[in-house]
């Protein structure tokens, strides 16, 4: 509230009537809630995505660097089929920033709608969107490892002609 009077009587000085003033400052306390709500919202989610893309890109770095193993690819490949792996984890969150998204455009209807502004502080169950993620497929995971599983295949080819190698060379 200091705000509002410090910045009404730097800007207008003490022209505003006392009516204006109160009149400002209802405005304000009307509007200061939302619209700190709407900026934070917004600000955290641009940090978020920035730290979430960071380690993204990490772990991409660490899994090619990790394909030299054959036991590496294998995990990663195995881990997504059964829904615990990174490429799961990363579209859960993507899930996640799109339901804050909904969420408030939801919370910003309802209260254009209605004016009752406990939304902003309370969730209601029963008519807030729907949280819709769905786990990858088990096709949907090979794709997503397709070099993983490349490299589980020529490793499969390469030991086998070494081990054949070794077989026709030996001496019996």
């Amino acid at each position: 509230m200091r705000e509002l009077s410090d910045l009404i009587r730097v800007r207008y000085g003490d022209t505003l009537s006392q009516t204006e003033g109160e009149a400002a400052k209802r405005l304000w306390d009307e509007a200061y809630p939302r619209n700190l709500m709407r900026l934070r919202a917004g600000e955290s989610a641009k940090i978020r995505a920035a730290f979430l893309n960071e380690i993204a890109e990490q772990a991409r770095v660490s899994q090619l660097l990790s394909l030299i193993s054959p036991a590496a690819a294998y995990v990663f490949l195995t881990s997504d089929h059964a829904d615990t792996g990174l490429e799961n984890e990363w579209g859960f969150r993507r899930a996640i920033f799109s339901y804050r998204r909904q969420y408030a455009e939801y919370v910003d209807r309802y209260i254009d709608r209605t004016g009752n502004k406990d939304r902003l502080w309370r969730v209601n169950k029963e008519d807030s969107p729907p949280f819709d993620y769905r786990d990858l497929t088990p096709l949907q995971a090979t794709a997503a490892h397709l070099s993983q599983f490349m490299v589980l295949a020529i490793h499969s080819v390469l030991s086998f002609l070494g081990a054949q190698m070794a077989f026709i060379r030996s001496q019996l």
